[in-house]
């Protein structure tokens, strides 16, 4: 059935929602005691750990009251840091209500030092006593703090030095001669747990060289030592924290993983790995069926890909990423996604090299993506290209739950309507005509609006 365009099209949203990036642009430094770090390619003895636990316990109740008087006590109010501690968990009784006091305060209060690490002179901004006088630092300066004012309230907490995954890292980087980051080892209950101060503080702009505060909530904060260990390598084998502890060049293929990826119940222990790929395109990424709401982007040598070369198709078994590129070559992905499926902003998530040899039949990426398509958990079997034949028949397949009708506006602003079947989906075959071609659903019999879902071009 073909008519003229209907008065019920709406112009579709541009894809998905604006991304937050902040994730990715953390600076680590510090000025660290020299520390031997694992010789890179020796495989790491297993070591007998104190009762470690990758599972961090119960957050404190009490949150909400703490991170008030945190924010009630500026720097200066008191005259040490011991003073400060004891002010700050007065009336607390449990040690993780304490720890979660002190570590807001010192995320909340201390800036990173960015002038004196782009000037390269950290003299001021490393140790505790820079930190608590200047409200100033760079990683030992949060580190030491943090364990000055731990052990003022009977807290048991270590400095941990090492290799952290930073801005300075990249691709190909070698074990360094010294250390490059310090965190922190909490004991709780008889179990060790991981922390760091610095990272969950804020992020550097890199062009801009300016500090920004974190006020997404904590993500290193007794963090799961699997996936922090990641991007944190310690000179010391033990604070791994790992029955099996790897070599340094096993912490450099990995993936940089978030320790709160769970919270985004994605399961990444497929593609752990920070080089993927090796074939031809489409290269699939699967992050487990729980998984519904995420996008990605490819970027060559630091500049993003005009065009869709990413997709996510959702199936029977579950949801998987697609991700091609224009030629054979080396490329970024980097992968982002909301914590909560209604969530406006998308978080940056995992990054990925990844090699193809070539394009395969998607030498012209994918087919555009709207917002409708992710939020209606639209499940697309074809066509996945998003340049198909003008003259040829093209075979349309999909299910778009919910929906009371799907049609296609194309060619010369024709409308054409894909049937439902009985199995739930619509589709059918069609020679879509010169130019684009947008497929539209309607969620509401009584409505007379279409919403966008893909955008395909005909030629």
């Amino acid at each position: 059935m073909r008519r003229a365009l209907p008065a019920h099209v709406q112009t579709p949203h541009r894809h998905w929602r604006r991304l937050c990036l902040n994730a990715g642009l953390l600076l680590f430094a510090g000025l660290l005691p020299s520390a031997t770090l694992q010789a890179q390619g020796a495989r790491a003895k297993p070591v007998a750990l104190p009762a470690s636990a990758p599972a961090s316990p119960r957050w404190p109740a009490t949150a909400p009251l703490i991170d008030a008087r945190a924010e009630a006590t500026p720097p200066g109010h008191h005259a040490t840091p011991e003073a400060l501690a004891l002010a700050l968990t007065e009336g607390l009784t449990q040690d993780v209500e304490k720890l979660y006091a002190l570590y807001r305060w010192v995320t909340r209060h201390i800036r990173y030092d960015t002038a004196a690490y782009f000037a390269g002179d950290l003299r001021n901004a490393a140790g505790s006593a820079n930190a608590f006088s200047r409200g100033q630092a760079v990683c030992d300066g949060y580190a030491e703090l943090l364990q000055v004012m731990a052990r003022a309230v009977g807290l048991k907490l270590e400095k941990v030095v090492g290799y952290g995954k930073g801005l300075s890292h990249s691709d190909g980087s070698r074990m360094p001669a010294q250390t490059n980051h310090a965190w922190n080892a909490v004991q709780l209950g008889g179990r060790w747990y991981l922390m760091d101060a610095t990272w969950d503080a804020g992020s550097v702009n890199a062009s801009t060289r300016q500090f920004v505060r974190n006020d997404k909530g904590f993500r290193y904060f007794l963090a799961d030592p699997e996936y922090f260990s990641t991007s944190h390598f310690p000179a010391e084998t033990r604070w791994q924290l790992q029955r099996e502890p790897m070599d340094f060049g096993r912490f450099l293929a990995l993936a940089k993983i978030r320790p709160d990826i769970g919270a985004f119940a994605f399961d990444v222990r497929a593609h752990r790995e920070r080089a993927q790929g090796g074939g031809t395109a489409p290269l699939a990424f699967d992050f487990g069926p729980a998984v519904q709401h995420l996008t990605a982007y490819m970027a060559r040598d630091g500049r993003r890909l005009e065009g869709a070369w990413t997709l996510l198709q959702r199936g029977p078994e579950g949801p998987r990423l697609l991700v091609a590129a224009p030629e054979a070559g080396a490329y970024e992905l980097t992968v982002f996604a909301p914590r909560q499926p209604a969530d406006t902003v998308l978080e940056q998530l995992l990054e990925y090299r990844v090699a193809l040899t070539g394009p395969g039949p998607y030498a012209q990426g994918f087919a555009t993506t709207f917002r409708e398509y992710g939020q209606r958990e639209v499940e697309l079997q074809a066509p996945l290209q998003g340049v198909l034949p003008a003259t040829q028949p093209v075979r349309f397949d999909l299910r778009v739950p919910e929906a009371v009708e799907v049609f296609l506006i194309h060619g010369n602003q024709t409308y054409t309507q894909l049937p439902a079947r009985a199995d739930g989906r619509h589709g059918g075959e069609l020679v879509l005509g010169a130019g684009v071609a947008t497929v539209y659903a309607r969620f509401d019999a009584q409505s007379r609006t279409g919403q966008a879902l893909l955008r395909y071009r005909a030629e």
